[in-house]
């Protein structure tokens, strides 16, 4: 377990006192963070246009006249149709 940080109070804040590996440390992991939330954005955005093409998909899919109710079934009951469906 590391040690607690040092606390200091300069002009009345509360100030911690880390190593320079500390920091460094710190701020690689704030790094990889934000690097992992744009990645995570980047996948919400392809997501939602995927979704959003399936919804296309299903509409016209309901306006041909061979295809097969099991297809317009699968297609209503998706995951994400049902979890945008829930209250």
């Amino acid at each position: 377990m590391p040690p607690k940080p040092r606390r200091i109070q300069v002009d009345g804040n509360e100030l911690v006192v880390l190593s320079a590996h500390v920091y460094e440390s710190l701020e690689g992991q704030r790094r990889q963070i934000g690097a992992q939330n744009a990645r995570l954005r980047a996948l919400r955005t392809r997501l939602d246009q995927f979704a959003e093409f399936v919804d296309r998909l299903e509409e016209l899919a309901a306006t041909l006249p061979a295809c097969p109710p099991e297809l317009l079934a699968e297609l209503a009951n998706r995951p994400d149709r049902t979890r945008d469906q829930r209250p």
